[in-house]
């Protein structure tokens, strides 16, 4: 992956140039200052794994662009949003991990750490609703982790207008595990579950 591997290399390059002009220096004050340079690079480079420093000039053309670049593990769904992309992805011991995407209008983006920031949970005897946004954006994502039936379960999501808000939805297979993009969040937005209204939020 080239977004880990740029900066593996980067530290081995800084960190060795630093060690190679201390091993050289004439003074024995130029090691601990070289020990404390290593130690700001290593500081440095992960601040930009945190906060990649890609995105200040770089705009990919899709969000699996992204993921070739930046994101571990193979693609299993993808989710869009209107201003950003839900990616699943699964690494090599089965893992499952959920990134966010953001989409500008010159393309995509490397996903940091803090993109997004939870809005509403809510768990009561129906399982667990959470909602997040997407920061910098009005693009919001539901996860559900519900007490299903067996057999056939029809799920709808309105907005307090009793228009429909979500028209697709995904599961997790194997799972009661759901997710989708709300077009639309409110206090009032509501789930029909098998027929049975459920608030998405307190």
């Amino acid at each position: 992956m080239p977004f880990i591997l740029i900066r593996a290399c980067l530290w081995l390059i800084l960190s060795g140039a630093i060690i190679a002009r201390a091993k050289i220096a004439k003074t024995v004050r130029k090691k601990p200052a070289a020990i404390m340079a290593v130690v700001l690079c290593t500081l440095l480079l992960a601040a930009s794994a945190v906060f990649p420093v890609e995105n200040l000039f770089v705009r990919f053309p899709s969000p699996e662009s992204v993921s070739r670049y930046a994101i571990p593990g193979r693609i299993d769904d993808m989710v869009y949003g209107k201003d950003s992309c839900l990616v699943t992805c699964i690494e090599g011991d089965g893992t499952r991990e959920i990134w966010f995407i953001p989409k500008t209008k010159n393309g995509y983006r490397i996903p940091g750490c803090f993109n997004t920031k939870r809005v509403s949970q809510k768990f009561d005897e129906n399982g667990l609703f959470i909602v997040r946004r997407v920061r910098g954006t009005d693009d919001y994502y539901v996860f559900l982790t519900l007490h299903l039936t067996g057999g056939q379960n029809e799920i709808q999501v309105f907005n307090g207008k009793d228009d429909q808000a979500a028209r697709s939805f995904y599961r997790v297979k194997d799972s009661d595990y759901i997710y989708f993009f709300l077009e639309d969040f409110s206090k009032e937005t509501y789930l029909l579950i098998n027929g049975e209204k459920v608030m998405l939020a307190d």
